[in-house]
């Protein structure tokens, strides 16, 4: 029986104690750039692009292909965000991206992956996410 994982994050469940099995998926796979879409920006696209960015890959998320559940809260979360490394597209320019040469120097970007986690705990500070471990 597959294991049910309640998360904000594609990568962990609420109190990050468990993994959902995406980083192995991807890893063992050699993936380096993760495209984020979704309902909730400020929330669940938000924690996936972090955790994604504090694991070493370089999140893209496509703005007009997403949505928040709290639009004030998106526009005081991008600072945040591209401090991570979270790179910011829109579904016109995402093609363009998609032969990754565009985003070679993102890969910089993504290495300050390390900040993503005290970025995270902000995040979760403004938006009163999760209060564990994530």
């Amino acid at each position: 029986a597959t294991a049910v994982v309640d998360s904000f994050s594609a990568f962990y469940d609420r109190n990050k104690q468990r993994e959902t099995g995406l980083l192995h998926f991807l890893r063992k796979r050699g993936v380096t750039h993760v495209w984020l879409t979704g309902i909730a920006l400020d929330t669940t696209v938000a924690y996936t692009a972090l955790h994604a960015a504090e694991n070493g890959f370089v999140p893209i998320i496509v703005e007009d292909a997403c949505r928040g559940s709290r639009l004030d809260e998106v526009e005081t979360q991008r600072p945040l965000l591209t401090a991570a490394g979270v790179m910011f597209v829109t579904a016109a320019e995402a093609p363009e991206w998609h032969d990754m040469s565009a985003a070679n120097d993102t890969l910089k970007a993504a290495k300050k992956g390390a900040l993503a986690p005290q970025l995270l705990h902000q995040l979760l500070e403004r938006t009163g996410g999760p209060a564990h471990g994530v």
